[in-house]
């Protein structure tokens, strides 16, 4: 079956997404890093060529921040880069901190070396529609920086943040919308008039999951330096986002996300439904050839895998029809039953989280923590149709997690 797979990394506080086309194609979208580790994770999810290069097919800057470039010229050196999407900005750099900006001047060098091997450099603009080589079931949109954008010789982080690219994407049905750092003045002055139902046009700014700008700033709704003005609110209630998710870093020294901003993205998404890289780590969503998708958190990924001490495994009741499925209104019962487990340890606490991945119209695709005591036994009652995934974690007076398992529980 053909799938969009899309992994918005952890990095930490920065931006950077991993797309891989339903044909193979491969994408970045801006890049933050500082260790090797995340050039191995690459290594292994970047195709090769006919040469042994790993390629980057399209590498995606939304502008030239050290958030969203980080790294840049370890990519360069390590892949095979074949086009570069970019805003356009260029930054006035006084030659007394020029050594500040290394990050920036592989951006610019990384660009001549595209150039100078016959690779593709585009400035994006809005209101193109982007064609993906071999992906034409793929759509995407640009919705900035506007065509009018004048380049600034000495342009000011505000400057940046109003031109900063944003794009949608979309694969059968399903859409994905990048915002970069965008700024409210950006939505509130363009974006929305152009692209929303205000314009008389039909509203091309609906989108199933939603990126937040600026790693959960209040800037997407307020102004910059005005925290304490109303919200505008008219761009998240054309978004009409059912999922928000942020890529924030734990403990970041800018307050990021935004308190305010975060009630807001809760109140606009589908039941609460946002994920933030500071909790989940890397957030995968995939989306099928039918339009479903589903949206898994590494961290429930791991613990799932996890090499402990003891086992354990989920007894379910009743159980599954022949198909291996459930019907619809069906009351189940998780038993835990330890298989193995150290005679030294004592079981202090087990918890049963829940990832959900409905299909069709139901939305539903929450993460929660269904239950957290010393219970071996967990109810529930399947709701929706999809493959829904429940973890159980088995942790001893330490804290420590000594046995994991999790299942898939399929709903018809």
């Amino acid at each position: 079956m053909s799938v969009l797979e899309v992994r918005f990394l952890d990095v930490g506080q920065g931006d950077c997404t991993y797309i891989r086309f339903p044909n193979g194609t491969t994408m970045l979208i801006d890049c933050k890093f500082s260790e090797d580790s995340f050039l191995t994770m690459l290594d292994e999810l970047l195709p090769s060529d006919d040469d042994d290069n790993k390629v980057i097919d399209y590498l995606v800057i939304t502008h030239p921040h050290e958030d969203h470039i980080m790294g840049i010229g370890k990519l360069g050196e390590r892949y095979l880069i074949k086009n570069i999407w970019e805003s356009g900005h260029r930054l006035y750099i006084e030659e007394k901190d020029q050594a500040q900006y290394t990050h920036y001047y592989n951006m610019l060098d990384l660009i001549q070396k595209v150039k100078r091997k016959n690779g593709n450099h585009h400035k994006l603009t809005a209101y193109n529609e982007l064609n993906i080589d071999d992906e034409p079931d793929v759509k995407i949109l640009v919705l900035s920086p506007t065509k009018a954008y004048l380049e600034d010789e000495k342009p000011s982080e505000r400057d940046i943040h109003d031109q900063c690219v944003v794009l949608r994407m979309e694969y059968n049905g399903r859409s994905i919308l990048f915002t970069g750092d965008s700024s409210m003045e950006a939505w509130k002055e363009r974006i929305v008039p152009y692209y929303s139902d205000e314009s008389g046009r039909p509203n091309l700014l609906d989108s199933t999951i939603l990126h937040v700008s600026h790693h959960g700033s209040y800037t997407f709704y307020k102004p910059k330096g005005k925290s304490k003005d109303e919200a505008y609110t008219d761009a998240i209630e054309k978004i009409d986002p059912e999922i928000a998710i942020i890529s924030v870093g734990k403990d970041n020294r800018h307050g990021h996300p935004d308190e305010d901003a975060l009630a807001l993205y809760n109140k606009y998404t589908f039941n609460e439904q946002v994920f933030m890289t500071m909790d989940h780590e890397t957030i995968f969503v995939q989306i099928d050839e039918d339009g479903n998708y589903t949206i898994e958190t590494e961290t429930m990924r791991n613990s799932a895998k996890l090499l402990t001490i003891g086992a354990v495994s989920i007894v379910t009741t009743p159980p599954p029809n022949e198909d291996g499925s459930y019907d619809i209104g069906v009351k189940l019962t998780f038993k835990a039953k330890i298989t193995k487990m150290p005679s030294d340890q004592i079981i202090k606490n087990i918890t049963w989280i829940v990832q959900n991945n409905a299909v069709g119209e139901d939305k539903h695709h929450e993460w929660y923590e269904g239950q957290h005591d010393n219970s071996r036994t967990y109810e529930n009652q399947t709701a929706y149709s999809g493959s829904h995934t429940l973890l159980c974690e088995v942790r001893n007076k330490r804290g420590r997690m000594v046995a994991t398992q999790a299942i898939r529980v399929n709903v018809k």
